[in-house]
């Protein structure tokens, strides 16, 4: 079972999508009301900014959200039961390298991507 409730997934301006897990299936989302569009662009310029000046890759947003910081999206994970912060962001950042390798710019092809991917490290 997938101990990630919510993964969010940034480009360098704000939320492009959004993943919800439920036990071993999963949905993307690619609408919401502009106030969560407001409050995705709020901390791209937060995590981006964090980055530039601690140079770290990883942010502990909050204590159930951690967030892997890429050059081309940002993948933040809201996570239900216990994961060590470090494995989390392990796998965060493995999930970012496979997205980087895709070409599209389709938000909901992205969250399909990432989801398989997350979804895959966990049946391991």
């Amino acid at each position: 079972m997938v101990p990630i409730t919510k993964l969010y997934v940034f480009d360098n301006t704000g939320l492009f999508c959004v993943v919800e897990f439920k036990n071993d299936n999963y949905e993307v989302q690619i609408d919401w009301p502009e106030d969560v569009s407001l409050r995705g662009a709020k901390f791209v310029a937060h995590a981006l900014r964090y980055k530039s000046e601690t140079g770290k890759e990883i942010l502990k947003a909050s204590k159930d959200l951690i967030a892997f910081i890429g050059d081309n999206y940002i993948l933040a994970a809201r996570f239900k039961k216990k994961i060590s912060d470090e494995a989390l962001a392990e796998i965060l950042k493995k999930t970012y390298d496979i997205l980087s390798a895709v070409k599209s710019f389709d938000p909901t092809e992205i969250g399909e991507v990432v989801a398989k991917a997350i979804m895959n490290e966990f049946s391991k």
